[in-house]
């Protein structure tokens, strides 16, 4: 068992994030004593495993006793490990808004109408994989009074690169990493009331001046998707 749990901590720690239905994961979600080695193993190394049981992929974190080792720098914190810069993280917490708060309010009513055993079963009805989706075009055109066309794709570019989204035919998706980035308990009210409540202010302010000039594009090819609504397939 020692030597199943050492590799199933070298390719999460080497990899980050590991589906929920690899075969070790699984072991480690279901066997008690292959878990308590594992997360031996991870805490030796100042990490601990992050299973949130709504996700799709299970991953690492620096534990709390070792964030001032990793994040302190002196006379001031970073925020984060992969250089993502202060724009980065601001579209990050929207693309984790728009696209976990919604997903996880379905499997939440999923979750109550199936009872717990939803949670655990192995054919769960919780749904983790991603269906909802944001139209890249609909970003960008949201945040151009902020940022130019190049600078919002280069953004996703590099979110997509560490897993957090995942962009296909100009719609973007939850990535592996995005319903790991957060508590949804903690953040999901703050984030409700707070930037998601504001975006959506904005996102109507607009709404309704583009609807009442009389020089905005009428092509339906041109005019951008239901401004910050998201879509499920």
């Amino acid at each position: 068992m020692q030597e199943e749990t050492a590799q199933l901590a070298v390719r999460l720690i080497s990899a980050g994030v590991l589906s929920r239905n690899d075969p070790a994961v699984v072991r480690a979600l279901t066997d008690q004593p292959f878990r308590d080695e594992l997360d031996r193993r991870l805490a030796a190394c100042g990490l601990v495993l992050l299973d949130n049981p709504y996700a799709a992929h299970v991953g690492v974190a620096v534990a709390p006793e070792c964030a001032k080792e990793v994040f302190g720098r002196e006379d001031h914190w970073i925020s984060n490990t992969l250089g993502l810069t202060k724009p980065e993280i601001a579209l990050l917490v929207v693309l984790w808004a728009l696209l976990i708060i919604p997903k996880r309010e379905r499997q939440l009513t999923r979750a109550e109408q199936g009872g717990q055993v939803s949670l655990i079963a192995e054919n769960a009805s919780l749904d983790r994989e991603p269906r909802e989706f944001i139209h890249e075009r609909t970003l960008i055109e949201d945040f151009k009074h902020l940022w130019a066309q190049t600078y919002v794709r280069r953004c996703l570019a590099i979110l997509a690169r560490n897993k957090f989204i995942s962009i296909e035919d100009g719609k973007i998706f939850e990535g592996p990493r995005l319903d790991l980035f957060m508590d949804y308990a903690k953040m999901a009210p703050r984030i409700r009331e707070g930037i998601l409540a504001d975006y959506r202010k904005v996102v109507e302010t607009r709404r309704r001046e583009q609807s009442s000039d009389p020089t905005a594009s009428a092509d339906p090819d041109q005019a951008p998707e239901e401004d910050g609504d998201v879509q499920s397939q």
